[in-house]
């Protein structure tokens, strides 16, 4: 997905923001670092998300010009923390209640988007 041709096909050089969520670990010949860099030579003035597996490519992120790096493992670790807390302190029936009053049940979902 790092082929100009193909960002461009995609419409990349006129997005406003501009979302990468696949994971280095699961891309094939490319990177997210080689996305962004390619993303921010097409279209300059987008917002780009992006996914980072660590520290340190999250950093290059930023260098290359990312708006916003997030490391879908910390984010796990940070939701799996909360409901340990909440497991330990009796709550967690409330915890999971809130959770799906916030984003529905996942369980009864045939996608993750509804």
């Amino acid at each position: 997905m790092s082929n100009t041709e193909t960002l461009h096909h995609a419409g990349v050089d006129k997005a406003k923001v501009i979302v990468c969520t696949i994971q280095d670990d699961l891309l094939k010949g490319t990177s997210n670092i080689k996305i962004v860099e390619a993303l921010r030579h097409i279209n300059p003035e987008a917002i780009i998300i992006a996914n980072a597996l660590g520290l340190e490519e999250s950093r290059r992120l930023y260098e290359l010009g990312a708006d916003y790096v997030y490391l879908t493992r910390i984010e796990t670790a940070e939701a799996v923390t909360e409901a340990i807390e909440k497991a330990l302190s009796g709550e967690i029936t409330k915890h999971r209640a809130a959770q799906e009053a916030l984003k529905g049940k996942w369980h009864e979902r045939d996608e993750v988007f509804s």
